[in-house]
């Protein structure tokens, strides 16, 4: 459809669609996530380590997942972001291990059998980051 095979409006909606998707989410999810949470805090509370963790996941799943989407329908539409997406298969194991690891941290919250993925995920990160 565009110059050189690209599809850009494959590209807009994808863009659009993740943007949609992380602001459903980014407005439904954290009321759950920070449910159970006195607010305003009392002056001699300390909030940070209690909600920091879930929120820092699942914004972390979200803009990486976000971006791995966009630029696997940009390759799609034709442009080169081949520099930027895991090839190999080593890559692709690596990215989701990323994120597994991601979202059992999000889940490790609620469900304390996720620290299980989340430590089985990190190690086989480090170890293949190590060599």
């Amino acid at each position: 459809m565009g110059e050189g095979g690209r599809n850009l409006p494959i590209l807009v909606l994808t863009v659009v669609g993740v943007v949609f998707a992380a602001s459903f989410i980014e407005i439904y999810a954290l009321p759950r996530i920070y449910s159970g949470i006195p607010i305003p805090f009392r002056s001699t509370e300390k909030p940070i380590g209690g909600i920091l963790l879930p929120a820092t996941f699942l914004h972390l799943l979200l803009a990486y997942g976000g971006s791995l989407t966009i630029l696997l329908s940009a390759r799609r539409a034709g442009f080169k972001v081949d520099g930027l997406l895991p090839s190999t298969r080593k890559g692709v194991t690596e990215a989701a291990a990323l994120l597994i690891l991601l979202f059992s941290g999000l889940l490790l919250w609620w469900f304390p059998h996720a620290l299980l993925s989340l430590i089985v995920a990190g190690i086989y990160l480090l170890f293949s980051e190590a060599k």
